[in-house]
């Protein structure tokens, strides 16, 4: 059964749905299986008084795996319900900017796969799809909104890149949070961390566009107080801007490319060319330089292939 409105989990339940749907291209059978078995543990979380994902602790899960053992569940379903459950914390984590105990993630994650990262575009890659966005056909019925509304995906993908912003962080920039003469953003992160992003002369540009043609949009209609919003002038939420960076992918012909792909690359991409991680935590609030350690071990596996193409005696 889906999850009600009045259920607390019901907003994460959601955003997890369209992350499952849009980034990852689930089918609805896939869709219909994670959101099932993540529904049950949040309703088995609701049964015990905890109403927020902060509050969960490894013992929940435990009890909750192991009751599903004592209802007959087989092992392989059991390990279904925890990849699920999973999928479903880490995504929360990641985008929604929860502060889910790491020892809870630690107990849901297989040993060889919980420093995985995601595929990481390349430079060229991540450039074809911010030039994709301005690729619309005029012809359409539509044309001009759309072209209007490609300024504004164009905006998002530079900015995400730019900055390293989580689509939480980014639907939730007010204009008072942008600075963009001085070039940078603040930002309020995980664990109501803020921090100051930096914003490049290319997110600078594509950005002052977007606010000069949301101003012509704005005299005709009420607006969100939201740097983005939608040709409604309502604020984006995180499924909105994951199909626009999907869209921008799949133009390009790269499958299941999200936000927190383009967060990914700009981690990977400014440690390839010689950025301090200490600098790096600070510009992606991360509360500690263990979670940015990550990204070092993909640039050195990268470091490796183009060792093992081009060294003489390799």
């Amino acid at each position: 059964m889906p999850p009600s409105r009045d259920d607390p989990f019901f907003a994460p339940l959601q955003a997890f749905t369209g992350y499952l749907a849009v980034e990852r291209g689930a089918s609805r059978h896939t869709v219909d299986a994670y959101l099932r078995d993540a529904g049950e543990f949040c309703e088995e979380l609701s049964t015990a008084g905890v109403f927020d994902v902060a509050a969960i602790r490894l013992d929940h899960l435990t009890a909750h795996l192991h009751g599903l053992f004592g209802r007959g569940l087989s092992a392989a379903s059991v390990l279904r319900h925890r990849a699920s459950i999973g999928a479903f914390l880490r995504f929360l984590r990641e985008s929604g900017g929860a502060a889910i105990p790491l020892d809870v993630l630690d107990g849901l994650m297989p040993a060889r796969s919980a420093r995985r990262l995601p595929r990481v575009p390349s430079e060229s890659q991540v450039l074809a799809m911010i030039r994709s966005t301005a690729a619309r056909p005029a012809t359409h019925p539509h044309g001009r909104l759309l072209r209007r509304m490609a300024v504004r995906d164009q905006a998002i993908i530079e900015l995400l890149y730019a900055t390293g912003l989580r689509v939480s962080e980014l639907t939730r920039l007010r204009d008072r949070d942008v600075d963009l003469a001085a070039g940078q953003a603040r930002v309020l992160g995980k664990g109501g961390r803020e921090r100051i992003v930096l914003i490049g002369r290319a997110a600078r540009r594509a950005v002052r566009r977007w606010l000069w043609v949301r101003r012509g949009l704005m005299r005709r209609r009420g607006f969100a107080p939201a740097v983005f919003v939608s040709e409604r002038g309502r604020v984006l939420d995180a499924s909105a801007v994951w199909r626009i960076v999907a869209r921008a992918a799949g133009a390009v012909g790269l499958p299941a490319i999200g936000p927190h792909h383009l967060r990914h690359a700009f981690a990977t991409h400014m440690l390839s060319r010689g950025a301090n991680l200490r600098v790096l935590q600070e510009l992606l609030g991360h509360a500690s330089v263990a979670t940015t350690q990550r990204y070092t071990h993909l640039t050195i596996e990268h470091l490796r292939a183009v060792h093992k193409k081009y060294h003489p005696r390799r």
